[in-house]
């Protein structure tokens, strides 16, 4: 897979029109971990925005809001417990140039040294009382990863999902059945509801991370004040179209250069 020169403004043109992919990638950080950090600060060809510190109910809302607030065209919501590879971000990029999609993902492993990953292209089991078990999901085996590919899915986890500007404005966050379950399982939510609303989710398969569960002692919410910490881009990518980009499949086919 090609590696990337990451320099000014994200810009593809289809079929001789200009056409910008502008996201925000937001990070929702209950924890300081350094390598999690390095991992993030090396995707700096997009606009950022730590949320540090927030329970979670607090935390979705922000980061939706202060998309909301501007301009960019997607939201890619991630969180510090997973370490992207540099070029993660520019893939699904490329995605959504392609394809469009309303919803696209990037993979991880369900919990550290798991041989299952994040997404499902069956439904959750949702009993109609009692607890959602991890067995309730159908998750993929990470042997899907030696067949990389973009695969329609039914839940996404929210490893690093890139998430169209509509759909963002239709679906807002929240956790399912807070008042059966408490604050949590945003990712179910939010799969749950774009079935109801016919849209179509995608997992990119090339994109896959570590993931690295929370544990209580590293939790920082209510130990320290919370902030919201912006990082904007200073070397935006530029893709530029040499041939008909309905013809591009794999990302190694697309030459990078500079502004």
């Amino acid at each position: 897979m090609a590696l990337f020169v990451l320099l000014i403004r994200f810009m593809l043109l289809l079929r001789g029109c200009g056409w910008v992919i502008k996201p925000l990638l937001a990070i929702l950080s209950p924890r300081d971990l350094d390598f999690v950090k390095e991992a993030f600060d090396a995707i700096d060809y997009v606009d950022k925005v730590w949320v540090k510190y927030y329970p979670p109910n607090k935390a979705w809302n922000l980061a939706r809001d202060r998309f909301l607030e501007g301009n960019w065209t997607h939201l890619i919501i991630s969180s510090d417990d997973v370490t992207p590879s540099r070029e993660s971000v520019a893939l699904l990029m490329l995605d959504s140039a392609l394809g469009d999609y309303p919803v696209i993902t990037g993979v991880a492993r369900v919990r550290e040294r798991s041989m299952k990953i994040n997404v499902c292209v069956k439904p959750v089991r949702i009993p109609e009382r009692g607890k959602i078990w991890r067995e309730n999901y159908p998750f993929l085996w990470i042997d899907a990863l030696k067949n990389p590919r973009i695969v329609k899915v039914w839940f996404v986890g929210f490893a690093l999902t890139m998430i169209r500007r509509d759909v963002v404005e239709k679906i807002p966050f929240r956790a399912f059945d807070e008042k059966r379950f408490g604050d949590f399982m945003y990712d179910l939510a939010f799969s749950v509801e774009c079935e109801k609303h016919g849209i179509p989710k995608y997992a990119d398969l090339r994109v896959f991370m570590e993931h690295y569960p929370s544990t209580k002692s590293q939790l920082l919410v209510g130990k320290r004040e919370p902030k919201v910490v912006w990082e904007y881009s200073e070397n935006p990518l530029v893709i530029s179209r040499l041939k008909d980009l309905d013809q591009l499949r794999l990302i190694s086919e697309l030459k990078v250069e500079r502004s």
